[in-house]
């Protein structure tokens, strides 16, 4: 996490690029992001990830993986990546770009801050870049940045951190309701989301148990 800290505070910044409008975040201490159009669904989950502190901090620490080469690379530093070519492939480098916009939303002193640079690599599963003038499903692009993670991870200190923090298990179980037939199977199967019906429902808690209620077949 040092060389990133490092980084952002040595970064120079061009005058002609700097939006002199930004002003400073507020005595909260908590910095925003910009909406480029209707990037609200991408923001809040940022967001959301960034607040939860076991995911930053695995995400800050997380080594860097650079494939396409005649080897995969992986670096725990990021100031020993000094070739032009890998620093043009860490720009379209999903992982490398959140953990810069993490840092960033710890430790700049604007009032929020643009993650242009991160979006740009994240494709939809059309091939596409994303589309940031056109409102999208957050669930959806939740799963595709996830599973963009799970690529950048692979093989590096934190293969399994999406799934050790946000995952869980889903256990379906089928059993005889006869007392004379002793049947029953357990089949296990990880998720990440969980899809709840909220129609008639009091609340979130109300429609999570609805989700875990038996049923007969």
């Amino acid at each position: 996490m040092l060389p990133l800290i490092q980084n952002h505070h040595q970064l120079k910044f061009d005058v002609n690029e700097v939006d002199m409008d930004l002003g400073v975040k507020g005595s909260h201490g908590f910095v925003g992001l910009r909406n480029l159009g209707a990037t609200c669904y991408i923001n809040s989950l940022l967001q959301q990830f960034y607040m939860n502190i076991p995911l930053r901090k695995g995400i800050l620490n997380g080594q860097i993986m650079i494939t396409e080469m005649k080897a995969p690379l992986i670096f725990d530093n990021i100031n020993a990546v000094d070739s032009p070519i890998l620093q043009r492939k860490m720009a379209d480098h999903t992982l490398h770009q959140l953990q810069l916009v993490f840092i960033q939303l710890q430790e700049s002193v604007k009032q929020y801050i643009n993650p242009h640079q991160l979006i740009k690599t994240l494709k939809g599963y059309d091939g596409e870049v994303i589309n940031v003038v056109i409102q999208q499903d957050c669930n959806e692009f939740f799963n595709l940045i996830t599973d963009k993670l799970e690529q950048d991870q692979k093989f590096t200190n934190q293969s399994n951190l999406i799934h050790q923090i946000l995952g869980g298990t889903l256990v379906n179980e089928i059993k005889s309701l006869e007392p004379e037939y002793d049947f029953r199977r357990e089949n296990e199967e990880p998720f990440l989301t969980v899809s709840v019906d909220i129609k008639h429902k009091k609340c979130l808690e109300e429609a999570l148990d609805f989700v875990c209620q038996g049923g007969c077949s």
